[in-house]
């Protein structure tokens, strides 16, 4: 009886992939403590940085954004971009920009990036 019922267990492909989710990802990140959402995500600690980076960068575009009050066509002109890419930034659709593009971005709204470089926890 409990031969049958492992060997019908994984018949259905969507239960099959919840499973290996659950084995191979979940259960082994339950035990450990990460930094931020981009350490735990990202396979390598420069991809983790890639990424903390650039939302920085996105976040300080959404802010500037919001606090002069400017609609995604107002800021498509000042940023010389479209307006789409102002909607992906706005959407949070951080694989969609480079961080010399999010930079370029910052400097055509006239704001300055400074950067701080630590040594790694």
């Amino acid at each position: 009886m409990q031969r049958r019922r492992i060997a019908t267990r994984y018949t259905d492909p969507k239960r099959k992939l919840a499973d290996y989710i659950n084995s191979c990802i979940l259960e082994p990140m339950k035990n450990k403590r990460y930094a931020s959402v981009w350490d735990a995500i990202e396979k390598t600690p420069a991809q983790a940085e890639n990424l903390k980076l650039r939302s920085s960068l996105m976040l300080a575009l959404r802010g500037h954004i919001e606090r002069e009050g400017l609609s995604q066509t107002e800021a498509a002109k000042v940023f010389g971009v479209t307006q789409p890419r102002i909607s992906n930034l706005m959407r949070g659709k951080i694989d969609l920009f480079g961080i010399d593009m999010l930079v370029n971005m910052l400097a055509a709204a006239g704001l300055r990036v400074t950067l701080q470089v630590k040594k790694a926890a």
